[in-house]
């Protein structure tokens, strides 16, 4: 189910403990140091239901429910040149703790990372995973935390 931002915004007033710096936050949609952020996360859901960003921003999954795209989960080589995307982040590194991923960098073209393989991916470069071992498992470290992913078309 695509949420609306005010049902994330409500969402956020269910008693959870928030603190910042030595300050008790008691609702985030509406503390002053918190709230501008809840706002701009509430406006990145209703970009959901917006009937031109549509096919760009949400799929439909197998049992028909249509979800944001943070949640497709890629079965198929077009679907993994589908998700061709960018992070807006002020850092993102990425360290192969098992296996091994084919990925492709704007600029770079593709590479593959192997276990023990550490890169950095420069703020808001467009990428796509191409392929990966079944064993895959990656350590990212990402700032800030929590951030924005922006499907794009697929590379040429």
């Amino acid at each position: 189910m695509l949420r609306t931002g005010k049902q994330y915004l409500e969402a956020l007033n269910d008693g959870r403990v928030v603190w910042v710096g030595n300050e008790k936050v008691d609702n985030v949609a509406t503390h002053p140091l918190t709230r501008d952020y809840a706002q701009r996360m509430a406006e990145f859901f209703d970009l959901h239901r917006r009937e031109d960003l549509r096919d760009i921003l949400t799929f439909v999954d197998d049992d028909g429910e249509r979800r944001s795209m943070t949640w497709f989960r890629h079965r198929t080589k077009e679907q993994l040149v589908r998700k061709r995307h960018y992070h807006v982040t002020k850092l993102q590194y990425a360290y192969i703790l098992r296996g091994w991923m084919k990925i492709e960098v704007e600029g770079e073209g593709p590479m593959i990372a192997k276990q023990g393989s550490f890169f950095m991916l420069p703020q808001s470069i467009k990428h796509t995973v191409l392929d990966y071992s079944d064993d895959c498992e990656l350590m990212e470290v990402i700032l800030p935390a929590q951030f924005e992913t922006v499907n794009v078309p697929a590379a040429e």
